[in-house]
């Protein structure tokens, strides 16, 4: 467990989009230190923005109007990647690269635990907040689903909470399953992502039954992030194969919808629906340049669910990269 007190303000970044449907967008983009790579944002407890930081080893902070306000190191090279608000008022993070959580106070104080209990190099890669306050995380390298209790004591005691589930049945212990993406479901387990084994699978929250799900996903799509729609399906990004994909908690049948490209007009679903669900870049926040992004839609658009054939649409929701409207059968429109 190592502990790190906050360090001077660097500027750093990630990418933020703010949800309405729309043609036209207006973004504003905030310039980050030289060399920096934002991996994951979520919002903190403070209202403002935290992201990693995966190629400078940092946590950083953003304020809605766009100021930094701050950066806070990490192990070095410890590739920090998924991060979640946790239920403590603090926000936890996995460092890749380091085999360890992090913690980070809204104020900057980090404390890092590490995984060496559970594996040597586990290759810790998203991290979701799951039932009875307990944080989930996928161990990429190593085809395992861990967690650990933030809200159990002392420090030594959340280290002490650590505990992890078999290798998944496509894996082999050494990340053939490629495990990436997980999010709590509505049935009471974690859903997760495979992307090597084009697989998406679920497993209890005591990390003792594992299912996985690969009838009607593509050979080389990569599923990759993984969230919970209004309909109370799992939607999920195809990061090789340029859709989105949906599968509902029984576990079949799977939906998958293509996504549009340049010029191509309307895509069709893989059901048969016309489905329009935003870019064709489909994989997790991350950037290769060091800006953090923030796109406000000016207008909005709805469609006709009786033009895709469906029928009892819920709610708005966040389809693809627009906000628009989900049916009860998973079309949108």
């Amino acid at each position: 467990m190592r502990r790190r007190a906050l360090l001077g303000a660097v500027t750093v970044l990630a990418a933020f989009v703010w949800p309405g449907a729309s043609n036209a967008a207006t973004v504003t983009e905030y310039p980050l230190a030289a060399g920096a790579g934002p991996s994951r944002i979520v919002v903190g407890p403070d209202a403002r923005l935290w992201f990693t930081d995966a190629s400078s080893s940092n946590v950083g902070v953003i304020g809605l109007d766009g100021t930094l306000g701050g950066s806070f190191s990490v192990a070095a090279s410890a590739t920090p990647t998924g991060m979640v608000r946790g239920p403590d008022g603090n926000l936890w993070f996995v460092e890749k690269t380091n085999n360890a959580v992090g913690r980070i106070t809204p104020t900057g104080t980090v404390t890092e635990f590490s995984l060496a209990a559970l594996q040597a190099n586990s290759g810790p890669l998203e991290i979701a907040l799951g039932p009875s306050g307990l944080l989930y995380f996928t161990e990429a390298n190593v085809d395992r689903i861990a967690s650990i209790n933030p809200l159990a004591g002392s420090d030594a005691m959340i280290l002490a909470s650590l505990t992890e589930s078999a290798i998944v049945p496509s894996g082999n212990g050494a990340g053939a399953a490629g495990l990436t993406g997980i999010t709590p479901g509505p049935d009471g387990r974690l859903w997760f992502t495979e992307a090597t084994a084009d697989r998406v699978g679920d497993v209890t929250a005591n990390l003792a039954t594992i299912n996985e799900y690969s009838t009607g996903i593509s050979a080389g799509s990569a599923p990759t992030g993984i969230a919970v729609g209004p309909d109370g399906a799992l939607w999920f990004t195809e990061n090789s194969g340029s859709r989105i994909g949906r599968i509902p908690t029984a576990g079949f049948p799977v939906s998958q919808f293509s996504l549009p490209t340049a010029g191509r007009g309307r895509p069709r679903s893989r059901r048969g629906r016309t489905p329009r669900c935003g870019s064709a870049r489909t994989a997790p926040i991350r950037s290769g340049v060091s800006t953090l992004c923030r796109m406000q839609w000016s207008s909005t658009r709805s469609r006709n669910a009786a033009a895709h054939g469906a029928s009892s649409p819920v709610p708005t929701a966040q389809c693809g990269s627009r906000s628009l409207a989900v049916t009860a059968s998973g079309a949108c429109r």
